[in-house]
């Protein structure tokens, strides 16, 4: 689930590890592609690439640019991770998944702390792995952006 972590989302789907890839993968439920896809662009967040418009109660994927990781649950913000900043607080506090992350003891400072934390955080979602095969992305987009 995590093997795209460490040259980023658009970097693995493109398998080209030399792209300055800052995205970041978004799971969803409970909304459509389109519904998604305009509420992350019209905070300035274009979707790169997606995995198609989910079955009701499926995830669906998207990838799109900003350093922070939200848990989005009945329509509010119940957490928000930020990779580049393991000590952030923030809005979102307490933090749904601090309890799990403290509990697993992952240290910011070693090179697999965000395959862990993707993976800690997949596991307690139960989210599918990444489907390079089931994503589409907007080659014009990227283009315009790396």
């Amino acid at each position: 689930m995590t093997e795209w972590i460490k040259s980023g989302v658009m970097a693995w789907l493109s398998e080209s590890p030399y792209i300055d890839d800052e995205t970041v993968l978004v799971y969803f439920k409970g909304t459509g592609l389109t519904a998604m896809a305009e509420g992350l662009s019209a905070l300035h967040r274009p979707p790169f690439a997606h995995g198609g418009d989910p079955a009701p109660g499926d995830w669906g994927v998207i990838v799109h640019h900003g350093p922070k990781a939200y848990h989005h649950k009945d329509g509010r913000t119940a957490s928000c991770i930020d990779y580049e900043d393991p000590d952030y607080v923030g809005e979102h506090w307490p933090n749904a998944f601090a309890p799990l992350i403290t509990a697993a003891e992952l240290d910011h400072d070693r090179d697999d702390y965000e395959p862990r934390l993707t993976r800690l955080i997949g596991d307690q979602l139960g989210l599918p792995a990444l489907n390079r095969a089931t994503m589409v992305v907007d080659q014009d987009l990227v283009a315009a952006y790396f």
